[in-house]
């Protein structure tokens, strides 16, 4: 295939070509290329939130992982390869085999491997973290070795990860970034339990987004300005739709952002002894004091200094947190 072709379908990324190339890709793997000098590549990588994915064109180029390489966030994750143009050559979980333009081949870099491209190739990476497959019973390890061809949902999930690379359409909007990796996840999902002949439970995709929605009021509880509303656009639901998920939960969304907040202040009071209530105050999301006694009090029974003068007996700080859960 023709570079001109290849420009017309792919026209972003960073170019990278020969030696210095190969050393600045050699982030996860080790790559190497049988002519070094003629190794050329484009890559193009972005994220929303755990979620990765990676638009490679390359030729000359061998991508190795492995066994003693140092753990890494790609480690923590399922690879999911869709081939665009060209093919590639790969050795994983005692098996070999060639991935064609169309086709898709899945990896787990916590094992060792090798992708081997010779002729110019295409292809979009697509990982999936470890810890969600793991919520829904699948296993990295049983996943990986594939190559062939795709699901019918996998053929949905190809072209909507080769539209979103592609970089023609610019990058995706904070306000949109939600609902994309939203629909990530439920494609994955839904690719990967298809090709073991199940469906994706209505009741796993719930949860998937329950546990979002918390990994979320977890990052962002300190900032003052996390609300229900703005959980919700995070995962690309209503505000409606997101209560639901937690109606049978032992704290609503609102109740949670107030409990993480209190839980950490309640830390930093007994862990920082000398830092300024108003202080605590503005670094685990309130407003001010007013707004941090006011809550504290309805959940402790006690003003911050008070709580912080009451446990000042209390052992090393990791006992006093202990307490603090007791209380």
């Amino acid at each position: 295939m023709r570079q001109g072709r290849w420009a017309h379908t792919f026209d972003s990324g960073l170019t990278v070509g020969g030696p210095e190339g190969l050393d600045l890709m050699s982030l996860s793997c080790r790559m190497t290329s049988p002519v070094p000098n003629l190794f050329r590549a484009r890559i193009h990588s972005f994220a929303f939130d755990d979620l990765h994915v990676t638009r490679t064109r390359a030729q000359h180029l061998v991508s190795v992982r492995e066994k003693d390489m140092v753990e890494d966030s790609v480690s923590e994750h399922l690879q999911i390869d869709f081939l665009v143009a060209g093919g590639m050559h790969t050795d994983h979980q005692r098996r070999t085999f060639t991935t064609e333009a169309g086709q898709v081949a899945i990896l787990f870099p916590g094992d060792p491997f090798t992708v081997t491209v010779t002729e110019p190739a295409e292809s979009v990476q697509f990982y999936l973290p470890v810890s969600f497959l793991a919520e829904h019973g699948l296993s990295p390890r049983d996943l990986a070795g594939f190559g062939g061809e795709p699901s019918p949902i996998g053929l949905a999930t190809r072209q909507f990860l080769t539209s979103l690379s592609g970089g023609s359409s610019g990058p995706v909007s904070a306000m949109s970034a939600g609902a994309v990796s939203r629909a990530l996840l439920e494609l994955g999902l839904g690719m990967l339990l298809e090709m073991q002949g199940g469906q994706p439970a209505p009741a796993d995709v719930r949860e998937a987004l329950r546990v979002r929605a918390r990994a979320h009021v977890a990052r962002r509880a300190h900032d003052p300005d996390l609300s229900v509303d703005q959980v919700a656009a995070h995962i690309g639901t209503s505000r409606r739709y997101l209560q639901s998920l937690f109606t049978d939960e032992p704290l609503g969304v609102g109740d949670l952002i107030r409990d993480v907040r209190l839980q950490r202040a309640a830390e930093n009071l007994l862990m920082q002894p000398s830092l300024p209530i108003g202080r605590v105050a503005l670094a685990t999301g309130f407003r001010g004091p007013d707004q941090f006694n006011r809550a504290f009090r309805s959940a402790y029974g006690d003003s911050p200094s008070e709580f912080r003068r009451r446990n000042q007996r209390l052992g090393p700080p990791d006992e006093q947190v202990g307490a603090v859960a007791e209380a």
